[in-house]
């Protein structure tokens, strides 16, 4: 009989706590399994959640707390799984496997000024790169947080968002697609950010370095979104090795056995989820 360890075998841990951010999504503050107590998470990775007797998903981590011992996901039900985890109490346990993936490449970009552009919640995974800068204070140069959103009623971390604003060195900078009553903040896509011709635009890109020698723009969003950033920033001739996204399609095993997330001689669950702009041009042209 073999000793190797199966690694299709999630461990348990306790759910600690639940947040409604908005209709769609909870976030869950969840015990770390003892195995994975000192493990090194980088943002930008992804567990694998799963609800016994319904199967298993991928969620990006949002934070992790070495000194509590918890992680945190935010979920969107979106499916029958997620359903499932979204019924689940304070109490009850959540099978998790991970972390996996390659994460954001956190060593070359510390002194850098970071740009986060968001859409919707896209805001999710990028969470866990914003908690970073905040528990490592200096790490990076600036931070400045790009999001946008549907309408207000789809906004997500509502508190921490205002925590964030208050933080030395980052510029939060919110939008919505269209005009609402008793709004009076930014309206549109999130990429207006990134045109000059924006009231509002970049403070980095603009102001802090408008040579780009020393920013990294980090993306997480729906697809048609992605374009719409590669267009701006393209037309700005922002250099592609400095644009880093996710790309989380249909990962299923997470280790790189099942095919499902082949993206021509990718595997995302293992050589991503996050590519660079650069690597994107090398990818098939429906990714």
């Amino acid at each position: 009989m073999s000793n190797q360890p199966n690694h299709y075998l999630p461990s348990f841990g306790k759910i600690l706590e639940i947040n409604q951010e908005n209709t769609l999504i909870k976030s869950f503050v969840v015990s770390a399994p003892d195995s994975m107590q000192t493990a090194q998470v980088v943002p930008g990775q992804f567990f694998q959640l799963s609800a016994l007797g319904y199967g298993e998903v991928p969620i990006s981590i949002s934070e992790i707390d070495y000194n509590k011992k918890t992680l945190l996901f935010c979920i969107a039900n979106t499916g029958a799984i997620t359903a499932k985890i979204h019924e689940m109490q304070p109490g009850d346990e959540i099978g998790i496997r991970g972390p996996y993936g390659n994460g954001f490449p956190i060593a070359a970009l510390k002194g850098k000024n970071i740009v986060v552009v968001a859409g919707g919640i896209g805001l999710v995974p990028l969470r866990s790169i914003i908690h970073y800068s905040l528990m490592n204070q200096g790490y990076f140069n600036y931070m400045e947080v790009l999001f946008g959103a549907k309408s207000t009623a789809d906004f997500i971390y509502r508190e921490e968002i205002k925590q964030w604003r208050l933080k030395p060195d980052t510029t939060i900078k919110v939008t919505i697609d269209n005009p609402e009553k008793d709004w009076n903040g930014n309206v549109g896509f999130v990429t207006n950010f990134l045109q000059d011709k924006c009231p509002d635009h970049s403070e980095v890109l603009y102001n802090i370095d408008p040579s780009f020698k020393n920013t990294v723009v980090l993306v997480v969003g729906p697809p048609v979104m992605y374009k719409n950033v590669f267009k701006a920033l393209e037309k700005i001739e922002f250099p592609d090795k400095q644009v880093f996204l996710s790309l989380e399609n249909h990962m299923k095993c997470g280790i790189g056995k099942c095919g499902h997330c082949n993206c021509g001689e990718k595997y995302v669950c293992l050589d991503g989820p996050i590519f660079s702009w650069l690597e994107m041009k090398s990818l098939p042209k429906e990714y």
